[in-house]
């Protein structure tokens, strides 16, 4: 009976550690408002005001069970929002020349090829859903990039938007000439 409830107590002790991390529990579309509510610690920044904001963590905020692993401290969360609407997630690690995120994103999602030895830069991209996943690793000889990126593929609209902007910007002087209306999709 008692090694009963060690194995009990076992398991209620380790789910946490074995639980997979939800990088997305917001779906695509939720605004900027909402996530900053849901997160502990975070920044932002606007690269262009009024069109895209993007809202930045650690990743152990997200991921307490990381909390304590070079992973969880040394990854940053970017939230991307373009009109106040999440369209990508974004997770970036610069700082180690292990490929940690790398291989945390085939195993979280999945994804079965593997990292090119060959290749400077490689980028695994792979469709899923209402969704895009993309692995990135690129190795200088200095430091080793790695991105996991979730892209939302029911915002085209939003992606065009934006590109017309950046497009319409005078970059010395951080003006926008107007626009024609551009009419966006449904809610989401």
């Amino acid at each position: 009976m008692i090694k009963w409830w060690f194995l009990i107590i076992g398991i209620i002790i380790a789910n946490p550690l074995l639980a997979k991390c939800k990088i997305d529990t917001h779906p695509f579309g939720t605004s900027a408002s909402k996530i900053e509510k849901s997160v502990s610690e975070w920044g932002s920044f606007e690269p262009i005001p009024n069109v895209n904001k993007e809202i930045f963590t650690s990743f152990e905020t997200i991921c307490p069970e990381l909390k304590k692993s070079t992973l969880g401290r040394e990854t940053n969360v970017f939230y991307h929002f373009i009109k106040d609407k999440l369209v990508a997630i974004e997770l970036v690690l610069q700082t180690t020349d292990k490929l940690e995120l790398f291989e945390w994103g085939k195993k979280q999602f999945g994804i079965s090829e593997e990292r090119d030895l060959a290749k400077a830069e490689q980028v695994i991209q792979v469709e899923d859903g209402n969704r895009i996943i993309q692995l990135f690793v690129g190795v200088l000889p200095d430091v080793t990039f790695q991105n996991v990126v979730l892209i939302s593929t029911k915002h085209d609209d939003l992606f065009e938007y934006q590109y017309q902007q950046e497009d319409n910007i005078n970059w010395d002087t951080y003006e926008m000439a107007p626009l024609e209306p551009i009419t966006l999709g449904e809610e989401n």
